[in-house]
């Protein structure tokens, strides 16, 4: 993507990965309208903020919600 570095995209796919992770934790130990799972989804969103836009997002994004579609849950 334009004006991204693979590594940093990759950096923030790892983590923003690990967070989706962590998002799905939250919300099955306490539920998808809860404070914690809110806190997991900023963070989440904050992660992701720096490559919305771009078609590798899209990507990525499309492939975490099949991680954390919980419950009808979906970000």
């Amino acid at each position: 993507e334009v004006g991204i570095p693979m590594d940093e995209f990759r950096n923030i796919a790892n983590q923003a990965a690990n967070q989706a992770n962590q998002l799905q934790l939250t919300i099955a130990e306490f539920g998808p309208g809860s404070i914690q799972a809110t806190q997991a989804q900023n963070n989440l969103n904050l992660t992701l903020t720096p490559i919305q836009g771009t078609s590798l997002a899209t990507g990525l994004m499309n492939q975490l919600n099949t991680n954390f579609n919980i419950g009808g849950y979906n970000q």
